[in-house]
C-alpha cells in the first residue's frame, strides 16, 4: 500500500556500507518504546522515581474484643477515632487494662506514635474546656500546678492524666502545687475555692455541720477553709 508508506514519517540511516536507506520513523518509536518499557531499563531508575511504601505494623487486620468498637479491625479505629485511641493509651498504664487492651495498645504505639504528641489536644473539662494542651501550659501555670498535683492521686481520670504527662513534659519549671478538692456529695472534684465562690449557701451548711462530732474529715476541711476565707 504506497499511499500508506508515504504519510508515514521516515529518517535515513547509514548502512554498514556507507550508504542510506530510508527507515520508517515508526519503526524507531517502536524500539524507543521497547527499551524504555525493558525490565533492565526499569532497573536503572532513581530511588527517588519509585515511591516508597508506607511501613505499617503488622496485626491493623487484628479485630477488637471489647466496647463500642468489638469487631472492628485495629486499623480502622485509629483512622476514624484517634480520641478513643488515646484513651486507650491513657487506660493502658492501669492496673485495669486486660491483655486485650494492652495489645490493643501496644499497636497502636508502634502504628501511630503521634498519639502521644498532644500540644493540639483540647482539654475536655473544667474551666479550661475547648482550649488546647498547649495553650492551657502557656497562660495558666497555677492550674498546671494544680494539675500535676491531682495526678498525684490513686483515682484520676483519663483526660486529667493525659494532661498532667503533658505538662510534666514540657512544662519547665512548673513545680506541684497541693490545691484542696472536695471528695464528696454534689460539688465532688471541685477546689475548695470554686465550691465557695459557687454556693453561698451550701457552704453554710458546710460549716454548721462540721460541729457535728460525726461529720467527715472532708467536710470539716471543707469548713476550716471556709471560716478562714471568711477572715
Amino acid at each position: 500500500m504506497p499511499h500508506l508508506r508515504s504519510a508515514v514519517p521516515a529518517v535515513w540511516r547509514r548502512r554498514r556500507t556507507g550508504f542510506l536507506r530510508c527507515v520508517p520513523a515508526l519503526t524507531l518509536c517502536g524500539m524507543l518504546a521497547f527499551v524504555l518499557g525493558s525490565p533492565t531499563f526499569a532497573a536503572k531508575k532513581t530511588k527517588a522515581e519509585v515511591p516508597e511504601k508506607v511501613s505499617v505494623p503488622d496485626g491493623g487486620d487484628q479485630e477488637l474484643q471489647f466496647g463500642k468498637y468489638s469487631g472492628r479491625p485495629f486499623s480502622a479505629i485509629l483512622e476514624e477515632d484517634r480520641d478513643y485511641c488515646r484513651w486507650i493509651l491513657d487506660v493502658a498504664e492501669t492496673a485495669d487494662a486486660s491483655p486485650t487492651l494492652s495489645r490493643f495498645a501496644d499497636w497502636l504505639v508502634a502504628a501511630a506514635p503521634e498519639l502521644e504528641d498532644a500540644d493540639d489536644e483540647e482539654v475536655t473539662f473544667g474551666k479550661h474546656k475547648g482550649q488546647s494542651f498547649a495553650q492551657v501550659l502557656k497562660d495558666d501555670p497555677d492550674y498546671c500546678s494544680w494539675v500535676l498535683g491531682a495526678c498525684q492521686e490513686k483515682d484520676v481520670a483519663g483526660a486529667l492524666k493525659r494532661l498532667g504527662k503533658f505538662i510534666k513534659k514540657n512544662g519547665e519549671g512548673i513545680g506541684i502545687k497541693k490545691i484542696d478538692t472536695v471528695g464528696f456529695g454534689k460539688y465532688r472534684g471541685m477546689t475548695f475555692q470554686e465550691v465557695k465562690d459557687a454556693d453561698p449557701s451550701y457552704c453554710e451548711w458546710v460549716v454548721t455541720k462540721a460541729d457535728d462530732p460525726s461529720a467527715s474529715s472532708g467536710i470539716k476541711n471543707l469548713a476550716a477553709f471556709i471560716k478562714k476565707e471568711r477572715e
